[in-house]
């Protein structure tokens, strides 16, 4: 599963933020695609991939 995080700030020594869905629960996606999707599809339509991949994180959270 891959979760999409972001530096605090957009400062990397402040550490990460991750994307929590409504219940303030570790958003997960089975794909970095699907993620990328979630994130075009929410407020980011007109970035390229590339761009995101400068944005975000996209980890691997150990979790299947």
């Amino acid at each position: 599963m891959i979760k999409i995080g972001r530096a605090i700030e957009r400062i990397s020594i402040n550490g990460k933020e991750w994307l929590l869905d409504n219940n303030d629960e570790l958003m997960t996606f089975s794909s970095k695609d699907l993620a990328i999707k979630f994130l075009k599809e929410n407020g980011y339509s007109k970035l390229k991939k590339e761009e995101l991949e400068d944005l975000f994180f996209f980890e691997e959270t150990g979790v299947n």
